[in-house]
């Protein structure tokens, strides 16, 4: 039981307070009616103003708790303790928690007048220490109160900029350059700054926001075992299969960067029309093609004119597309990419290789280009495989990715802005980026180059998915083929020649039937054919048909020597009485139909030993 003797220590307005607290529990009504009086007794005590807002709180009422809050807010700014509770309601705002607490204290704030509101987020954020959480509360005040846009929001950009330049080798991809890019230029943008900003400033900007999401995207992803081996050293597509990892600093809801390549194309357009470019409406939703075809008239229109922000535009519409293509285009190529991938990532490797289209009229050579025009008019085209799936946008991707690279480096003021921004983005760190540069040095003839790359990529590239025989040796056999052809159209044509054809003809027979026919007619025409190792390696029952069919009058009665004993050897050691063919005739087909007895055995084995013991020969052919 209470004593008069131990409130005798206290103030007055301390036992009014220690009363209402006494009933805050079982008697609300009570509390209260303490409290009002402690109010009419002492109107100036912070305290008992304080100790009115908690109870109004404890009740859950919130427009109650907001008016004693705003009160507060007004006749006590410098209390500690009020802006402890300001900041809980406003890191309440920030949050997407479900806590019942964090919920009240939204819905306390909403109720307070929106001016008090305005007032409570700059008063705190001009309090507070920390400069992060400083940021944050500007940005969130622009956000809720549009007006503030004007006065805060360069200062805002200053102040995340400043930040992230005092930490020397910080990442594009760091707390203070995501709230920046992502938060504070579209704001700033959508909202309209009235003051016109410099060139100078505003291309700073879209720089910060090139590097930022181009670092984003490419970053390894959690919890990948390639990235132990180093910073950024993975594929994109590693990074869209699993969840990239948090920025530092930031809170969870902030590290969401929900379509990068979408806002990176909007605050391009926002900050284009800043700096007077013309755009072209929806440019970034349209066809490869279409932006290329813009890209190209924005380029001579700046020749025309002689306009540097005419050439400003085009350096960065071209370094975003041509970054974006190759990102696409390496994430369709790339090996080992997860199922049910969004980027539509192949299962298995795709190379860019010699081609070979069935189309092709076999004897007019095809010119290979060395370098392309501004335009792209003369580029050779690209036949996909059928196995391929999106075979044409991967094809899209690739040649807009060659094409803006090759018109970044048509001018000097292009190639050396471009080299400029590429040198930042740390790219030797991208293992993934030799795909792209070897596919453009086979693309554009520079096999040198090439072979120089792959061997490098081979160096460092312990571990990988390498091509096996079976996939080697068809495209192989392809290039023989191809060189074989042109020399069977040309003047040095021998019989070897057509021998080595018709024996890598048979890999994938019958779809090379209509060259073997026309190898068939070349015979017929010179009236002889001659190669003694014939029956060691053809073994196709269509060929050896044909064949038989040379040796009638039907087919022309062909001079044929191709059994494995010179037939001018084997006519000398036949007696003349009855001719010195036949018996030549017979051994023919004798040895035609023990030919056939052969055709169980696999027929890469039989062409690889062609190669391997024929190897001196063919190369005297070729």
């Amino acid at each position: 039981m209470a004593t008069a003797g131990m409130y005798d220590s206290l103030s007055d307005v301390d036992y009014l307070v220690m009363r209402a607290r006494q009933y805050s529990k079982t008697d609300q009504y009570a509390a209260k009616a303490w409290l009002i009086t402690a109010k009419s007794l002492f109107p100036t005590s912070f305290v008992i103003q304080f100790e009115s807002y908690q109870v109004e709180k404890a009740g859950r009422n919130v427009n109650e708790a907001a008016k004693q809050l705003e009160e507060m807010f007004r006749n006590f700014p410098n209390e500690r303790q009020l802006w402890e509770e300001v900041q809980n309601v406003l890191e309440a705002l920030q949050t997407d928690s479900s806590d019942q607490r964090q919920t009240f204290l939204t819905e306390i704030f909403a109720a307070i007048p929106t001016h008090i509101q305005c007032q409570m987020l700059l008063s705190v954020a001009d309090k507070i220490s920390s400069t992060l959480e400083q940021c944050r509360l500007l940005l969130l005040a622009m956000k809720n109160f549009p007006n503030l846009v004007q006065e805060h929001g360069l200062k805002l950009v200053d102040l995340l900029i400043m930040e992230e330049t005092k930490v020397p080798g910080l990442p594009a991809v760091n707390c203070y350059r995501k709230l920046l890019v992502c938060d504070v230029m579209p704001l700033l943008l959508n909202r309209g700054l009235k003051q016109k900003l410099p060139a100078d400033v505003l291309y700073s900007w879209l720089r910060r926001a090139i590097e930022f999401y181009i670092s984003y995207v490419t970053q390894p992803s959690i919890g990948d075992p390639s990235s132990s081996v180093g910073a950024d050293l993975l594929s994109p597509t590693k990074a869209s299969i699993k969840r990239l990892p948090p920025v530092a600093g930031l809170l969870e809801r902030e590290n969401q960067v929900i379509d990068p390549w979408g806002s990176l194309f909007n605050l391009l357009l926002l900050l284009g029309h800043c700096l007077d470019w013309e755009f072209e409406p929806d440019i970034f939703n349209k066809s490869r093609e279409v932006q290329w075809q813009y890209i190209v008239s924005q380029f001579n229109r700046a020749k025309q004119t002689h306009s540097d922000g005419g050439y400003k535009q085009v350096l960065h519409m071209a370094v975003v597309l041509f970054i974006q293509s190759f990102y696409f285009y390496v994430s369709h190529v790339e090996a080992n990419i997860a199922a049910g991938n969004s980027s539509g990532g192949a299962t298995t490797p795709v190379v860019l290789i010699e081609g070979f289209p069935p189309d092709m009229e076999e004897h007019v050579p095809h010119p290979r280009v060395k370098k392309q025009k501004t335009d792209g008019s003369n580029q050779p085209p690209i036949y996909p495989s059928s196995s391929i799936s999106n075979a044409q946008t991967l094809v899209s991707n690739f040649t807009m990715a060659l094409k803006c690279f090759e018109l970044l480096n048509t001018r000097e003021e292009l190639r050396r802005d471009f080299l400029s921004l590429y040198g930042k983005w740390n790219k030797e760190t991208w293992a993934w980026i030799s795909n792209l540069q070897i596919d453009m040095a086979l693309y554009q003839g520079n096999f040198q180059d090439a072979i120089a790359q792959i061997q490098n990529f081979l160096d460092t590239a312990s571990g990988k998915m390498k091509c096996t025989e079976k996939e080697i040796l068809p495209y192989c056999i392809q290039l023989l083929v191809a060189s074989l052809k042109e020399r069977m159209y040309s003047t040095h044509c021998s019989d070897a020649v057509l021998a080595h054809l018709i024996i890598l003809l048979q890999n994938d027979w019958p779809q090379q039937e209509s060259l073997f026919l026309n190898v068939i007619k070349h015979i017929q025409r010179q009236g002889s054919f001659t190669y003694n190792m014939f029956f060691s390696y053809v073994f196709v029952v269509d060929i050896l048909e044909e064949f038989a069919f040379l040796d009638t009058a039907e087919g022309g009665r062909i001079n044929l020597d191709i059994l494995p004993t010179s037939t001018k050897t084997l006519a000398q050691q036949r007696t003349v009485t009855r001719g010195v063919n036949k018996g030549v005739k017979e051994d023919f087909r004798a040895a035609l139909e023990k030919q056939v007895g052969r055709l169980q055995e696999p027929c890469q084995r039989i062409i690889r030993k062609f190669l391997r013991e024929e190897r001196t020969a063919f190369l005297q052919n070729m």
